[in-house]
């Protein structure tokens, strides 16, 4: 998912690489994806996030500070939903700087956990990616 904004947030050390970005390629990536067959991602959730029950998931809070853009005093702001419960499908989330397409890296710090997900040992840095909310 390409997201257009200045440079607030960097990828962390071993995310994956930055690329060239513009309107054209980005529909042509589009054509490109819609001739080929769907092919779906797998659920790669670590054990921890997979065995969350609601009240688990509903203690995890993204902390409005680290909202894309938040800082800027732009008209609007990304908050990112954290993966679990029923937000099964991670995906890498872009910001376009300067014409490159730069991953935003997850961050434990975005998100405060309730004692129940704290207290699982969560990784300071764990793989995970992000979940989007279904229109």
């Amino acid at each position: 998912m390409g997201i257009l904004g200045s440079g607030w947030l960097r990828p962390a050390s071993g995310a994956s690489m930055t690329l060239p970005f513009s309107k054209a390629w980005l529909r042509e990536e589009a054509r490109r994806l819609s001739r080929g067959p769907y092919q779906g991602r797998a659920d790669d959730m670590p054990d921890w996030l997979a065995g969350l029950d609601w009240d688990a998931y509903q203690s995890i809070r993204f902390r409005k500070e680290h909202s894309l853009w938040g800082p800027k005093g732009r008209p609007f702001q990304v908050q990112i939903f954290h993966l679990g419960l029923f937000f099964t499908h991670p995906v890498q989330i872009h910001e376009v700087v300067h014409g490159v397409a730069v991953p935003v890296a997850y961050s434990r710090d975005f998100f405060k956990y309730g004692a129940s997900v704290d207290s699982l040992g969560i990784p300071s840095s764990p793989c995970v990616r992000f979940a989007l909310f279904p229109a």
